[in-house]
C-alpha cells in the first residue's frame, strides 16, 4: 500500500460526526509535541494547547519549540479563505526546521489536494517523516478528494461507517476487493456507532471502535 517505508502517517476516513476526529486526536495527545491544524473552531483541539488564530502567531509558538524538553500542544484555528498549500508548506518548514514534531491535519483535503503540486518540505514530511521526525496525522471526509501521496504513505487507516460509492471504493483499495471485502464492509455496517475498520500496512484489517 505504501511507496516507501520512511514516512509515519496515520489517516482517519468518514462522514461528519462519525468519531474520526475524535480518535484522530486522542491518537496524536501522546505526541510530546503535537501542531494540530482545524477549520471549524471546535474547542475539543484548543484542550492543553496553546491557541493560535493566525500563521504569524503559530510560526511564533513554533519557534519556541526549538531545544525545549517538556510537552507543548499547539491548536492553529485555520481561517477560511487563504492558500492552504502556501500554508501547509509554511508549517512543514517550521516544524522540520525546529528539530521535529507531530502534526494533526484536520480536513486534510483543504490542504493536500489531489494533483497538488507539493513544496519541499510538505514532500518531505510526506515520504520521510521518520527521518525528519514529523509524524503526520490526518482525516477527511472527502477520501478521493484528498492528494494520492497521503493516502498510499500511510502506515495504518481508520475507515469510519459509511454508505455509497464515496466511501465503499475507497475502503475496497485497503481491506481488499471482491467477496472478502463485501463482507468485512458489511461487518462495519452492521457495527455499533463509532466502529472503524483499522487497516495497518501489511497486516490484516480489524474491526474496532473508538472508547471514550
Amino acid at each position: 500500500m505504501t511507496i516507501a517505508n520512511k514516512a509515519d502517517i496515520s489517516g482517519y476516513v468518514g462522514p461528519k460526526g462519525s468519531g474520526k476526529s475524535y480518535l484522530a486526536l486522542m491518537d496524536s495527545k501522546k505526541e510530546k509535541r503535537l501542531l494540530r491544524l482545524e477549520f471549524a473552531g471546535d474547542k475539543a483541539f484548543e484542550e492543553g494547547a496553546v491557541v493560535c488564530r493566525s500563521l504569524l502567531e503559530t510560526l511564533r509558538a513554533l519557534s519556541k519549540w526549538k531545544g525545549r524538553q517538556k510537552k507543548q500542544h499547539i491548536c492553529f484555528h485555520v481561517p477560511r479563505g487563504l492558500d492552504y498549500a502556501i500554508i501547509i508548506e509554511t508549517i512543514c518548514k517550521a516544524i522540520v526546521s525546529v528539530g521535529g514534531g507531530a502534526l494533526l491535519l484536520d480536513e486534510a483535503q483543504k490542504f493536500l489536494r489531489p494533483n497538488q503540486k507539493l513544496g519541499e518540505y510538505t514532500t518531505m514530511v510526506l515520504e520521510e517523516g521518520r527521518k525528519v521526525r514529523v509524524p503526520l496525522y490526518w482525516t477527511t471526509l472527502l477520501p478521493k478528494q484528498i492528494s494520492f501521496y497521503i493516502r498510499n504513505q500511510s502506515d495504518t487507516l481508520a475507515l469510519f461507517d459509511a454508505y455509497g460509492g464515496l466511501y465503499e471504493g475507497f475502503y475496497r483499495e485497503y481491506v481488499g476487493k471482491g467477496k472478502a471485502g463485501t463482507v468485512f464492509i458489511d461487518k462495519l455496517h452492521n457495527a455499533p456507532k463509532y466502529s472503524y475498520i483499522f487497516h495497518q500496512s501489511g497486516e490484516k484489517p480489524t474491526l474496532k471502535i473508538v472508547k471514550a
